[in-house]
């Protein structure tokens, strides 16, 4: 049932790609649309479940096979509704891709780890927090979220993931360098 949640919320996060008047779309590019939306929410369904069996199953990343299967299935339909025509938005699977795997993986975090949320900053490589060496960085990816990390006990290794790293549990990309932090509240 919470992973049927999220992925409500997740489509509904997708939904403000759109545009503000639904009413205004001609039927094709709402049936797009839809059908792009409903494939975006199987896709995130589809993620949070392979996350929930590697937990359950005590794994530090979910099964390669489980998380194939979803982007298989998500490309196919996705690309299937493009061709159809009609579409207020094309060519953007990638970008919401992206977009579903950084929901996942923040939901992923935000379950797993406490403390709850991640503490934001709002510019990329300004101070921040109360740590006393806090600094503004992307979490996971560069471009992705901006979180306040703390550079003391970091351990800069490639990591692309929150998985990736135990302790310090965060992955953060900063300028051409990747690394396991901990946050800065």
């Amino acid at each position: 049932m919470l992973l049927r949640a999220f992925a409500i919320v997740a489509t509904l996060t997708f939904a403000a790609a759109l545009p503000a008047d639904a009413q205004t779309l001609d039927k094709v590019e709402r049936v797009c649309a839809s059908i792009k939306l409903k494939v975006t929410a199987k896709k995130t369904l589809a993620k949070l479940k392979c996350e929930a069996a590697a937990i359950m199953q005590q794994l530090a990343d979910p099964a390669p096979e489980c998380l194939a299967k979803a982007e298989q299935k998500f490309l196919a339909a996705f690309t299937k509704a493009e061709a159809n025509g009609g579409c207020v938005s094309e060519a953007d699977a990638a970008a919401v891709e992206t977009a579903v795997d950084t929901f996942v993986q923040q939901e992923v975090h935000r379950q797993t780890t406490a403390g709850g949320p991640l503490p934001s900053c709002p510019t990329y490589g300004s101070p921040c927090g109360s740590c006393g060496d806090g600094m503004c960085a992307y979490h996971e990816v560069y471009g992705g979220d901006l979180v306040c990390v703390s550079s003391s006990g970091a351990v800069m290794t490639m990591c692309t993931s929150d998985t990736q790293c135990t302790s310090p549990p965060i992955c953060v990309n900063v300028q051409a360098a990747s690394g396991c932090v901990n946050p800065c509240p």
